[in-house]
């Protein structure tokens, strides 16, 4: 009882003071400053509580209290973040009005359960009950890799460099986002190749196939910039022995491979941002019928471009220019495999 006076007190006081200076009262419990690692999204959900990503869910909420932010995607340690329905129609705050604003928002304010009740009364009996604790989305990918593959007969010392003409790609990936910042993807990708022929003395027995592979990932943001995943993939990577003087025989061979990878966004603006990512990975024995394959290694460095989107069912675009180096010998000859390419991905956020 003293609780819900003590309340309908602070709400009374808070009116009056509106109404005769002309704006709302700005205190410490109105804002919530923002620490190391932590996201909108979270907040957001800490905050409001009940769904995250419907049309009345929490994240919505904190978005039209805090229209002066370009990117919603994008904060900093030390930010103010409005939380208040009370300065839900005001302006931006001056520095000067929130001087005294340095700590964060207590988990239990009066300011907060006021308005997580307000919030709650907005949301339809239907869409807080939904369960949001795990989101998911779609990833699809294209793209097109040009590879150089060269290796030495380790019998008789002949030498073989293949090249590739312009290899499409499909990418498909399955995102279960387990919280704001741990997702974990169920991938796959499907490539069709073209082979050049080196000279006029070989050919190759097949000089076009697919390749396809599936990957297992998962991925940890540490921050907004910096994040790090690791992966178990499946890919059929492609080898070769002498069939005969004049035919080398192309061979698919699936190699699994554990790999650790890393990105780092350098510049951040808006929705857009762009960085730097690399992969290193161990390439695991496999055998054929004709000969072993050795333990080899992995390596990918690149650069992406991304594009956040505010929409609901929209997540982004991103594009990635790479390049790709392996090395894997066999028990007949030794291996290397060099890549370039580039690939587009959008994200689709789904419903479940």
């Amino acid at each position: 009882m003293n609780t819900l006076k003590w309340l309908n007190a602070f709400i009374v006081a808070e009116l009056i003071v509106s109404l005769s200076w002309g704006y709302p009262f700005a205190s410490a419990d109105d804002y919530y400053v923002v620490r190391s690692g932590e996201i909108l999204t979270r907040i957001a959900r800490q905050t409001f509580g009940g769904p995250t990503y419907s049309e009345s869910g929490a994240y919505v909420k904190i978005l039209s209290l805090n229209p002066e932010l370009e990117n919603p995607h994008l904060i900093f340690p030390g930010q103010k973040i409005r939380i208040s329905r009370s300065l839900a129609c005001t302006t931006p705050p001056k520095k000067e009005e929130l001087k005294d604003v340095v700590t964060p928002v207590p988990v239990s304010s009066p300011a907060r359960e006021v308005a997580s009740d307000v919030a709650t009364q907005e949301v339809p009996a239907s869409l807080s009950a939904q369960d949001d604790s795990v989101q998911s989305s779609l990833r699809i990918g294209l793209g097109g890799t040009y590879y150089r593959i060269q290796g030495t007969d380790t019998v008789n010392g002949g030498k073989v460099a293949i090249l590739s003409n312009l290899s499409p790609g499909f990418h498909l990936g399955w995102n279960i986002h387990w919280d704001d910042t741990t997702t974990f993807t169920l991938s796959g990708d499907v490539q069709r190749y073209s082979l050049q022929q080196f000279n006029d003395t070989q050919s190759f027995n097949e000089s076009t196939g697919t390749r396809s592979g599936l990957g297992l990932n998962y991925a940890k943001k540490l921050s907004s910039r910096f994040g790090y995943g690791v992966a178990f993939k499946m890919e059929e990577g492609i080898f070769f022995h002498a069939k005969s003087a004049t035919v080398l025989a192309i061979d698919k061979v699936m190699i699994m491979q554990p790999a650790l990878s890393g990105r780092y966004s350098v510049l951040q603006k808006k929705n857009a941002e762009a960085g730097v990512l690399g992969e290193f990975g161990v390439l695991l024995p496999a055998s054929t019928g004709t000969y072993q394959v050795k333990t080899g290694y992995h390596g990918l460095a690149g650069v992406f471009v991304r594009h956040h989107s505010t929409t609901e069912s929209h997540r982004g675009i991103e594009g990635q220019v790479f390049y790709v180096y392996d090395q894997q010998d066999t028990s007949i000859s030794t291996r290397s495999n060099q890549e370039l390419g580039l690939k587009l991905f959008y994200v689709w956020a789904l419903p479940w």
